[in-house]
């Protein structure tokens, strides 16, 4: 059983080579760094990993004399080799624009592949975000790396993992110092976590864009958790931006997928709730975009969540959206990095 998990894992790490071979010159320098797995998002605030991996990435800097910037792109639940062609384009648009880029596989190392349902299951969002904060350690490290300017980005589950890095309870848990993303671009996150704290941003300003047709992460339901978070903070909020696309739909970035295609088997969860933590308190409080509110103890979570999602959603590419889209998060990078 072990020899044939092994045989998994190294044709998932040699499919991610491939494929990064094909998606970076030969420039591109391998960067590999340590981050930690965590079974689910308790055991991440309680700092309980479950095991080290070493993740393998991509660094590629650009011509230009450094230190660079740099864009740390976070893929998608189908990872690199299921769905890197958003990501590319993100890739893209931050190497035209005269940024490094790190790209890095979370999956290869655990043996996961595709986990948009649920193959991970709880350890899959606590641990990218360990990698994205893993990776952001490494980078500042670099003298070749300014590290005032160092940046997230990332769509669906990557988008989630964009966000989630600015959130102050996390950072703090994941990053000794005051160490942080110079900026964070969401594009149609996913996500249902969130937190109660007098300091719940990190600091960095945050891009959020939606699709108002997406029925795979809904709009309505993501827009509640991102403002409903901006309300619990004490502090004054870093610079938050929400946008959104009209006649879009989820995955508005895999442009050369012209026309709506239909996922029966992925879910929508505009039925679930939003799931608010406290670090300390005894229940998690739970949000509904009808409007339902209540508090409710972690051992009892599972009533409210065992039949909530739909199944059934859909997909389309967009090159319009694409293109505002990607110059938001260019013009956001560059207002911060003095580009």
């Amino acid at each position: 059983m072990k020899a044939r998990a092994n045989s998994v894992r190294n044709g998932l790490i040699w499919g991610f080579l491939l494929l990064l071979a094909c998606t970076f010159p030969a420039s591109a320098d391998p960067f590999d760094f340590t981050s930690r797995t965590y079974s689910g998002f308790y055991q991440l605030l309680r700092g309980e990993a479950s095991g080290e991996v070493t993740i393998k990435a991509f660094l590629e800097f650009p011509a230009t004399p450094g230190p660079h910037a740099v864009l740390v792109v976070a893929h998608s639940c189908a990872g690199w080799s299921g769905a890197g062609h958003g990501e590319a384009l993100i890739l893209e648009a931050a190497r035209s624009a005269g940024y490094a880029t790190l790209v890095y596989d979370s999956f290869v190392p655990r043996a996961w592949s595709n986990v948009c349902s649920g193959g991970a299951g709880a350890a899959g969002s606590p641990s990218l975000i360990s990698d994205a904060f893993a990776a952001l350690e490494a980078l500042a490290k670099d003298d070749r790396i300014r590290k005032d300017a160092i940046f997230i980005a990332g769509a669906s589950m990557g988008g989630m993992t964009s966000w989630f890095t600015a959130l102050e309870p996390l950072r703090r848990r994941l990053i000794t110092g005051d160490l942080r993303f110079a900026g964070h671009s969401s594009f149609y996150p996913s996500g249902e976590h969130g937190f109660m704290a007098d300091k719940v941003f990190a600091g960095g300003p945050v891009l959020v864009m939606f699709g108002l047709d997406d029925d795979w992460t809904p709009p309505k339901r993501v827009r509640l958790m991102v403002e409903r978070q901006m309300s619990y903070s004490k502090v004054p909020l870093p610079d938050i931006r929400l946008i959104d696309y009209e006649n879009a739909r989820h995955g508005w970035l895999n442009v050369q997928m012209q026309g709506v295609k239909q996922l029966p088997s992925a879910s929508s969860r505009l039925n679930c709730p939003l799931i608010f933590m406290g670090q300390g308190l005894p229940a998690n409080h739970l949000i509904w975009v009808d409007g339902r509110e209540m508090d409710v103890a972690p051992s009892d979570m599972k009533s409210h969540l065992a039949t909530c999602a739909m199944p059934g959603v859909t997909i389309e590419g967009s090159r319009e959206v694409t293109r505002k889209s990607l110059s938001e998060m260019i013009g956001l990078m560059n207002r911060i990095a003095g580009k």
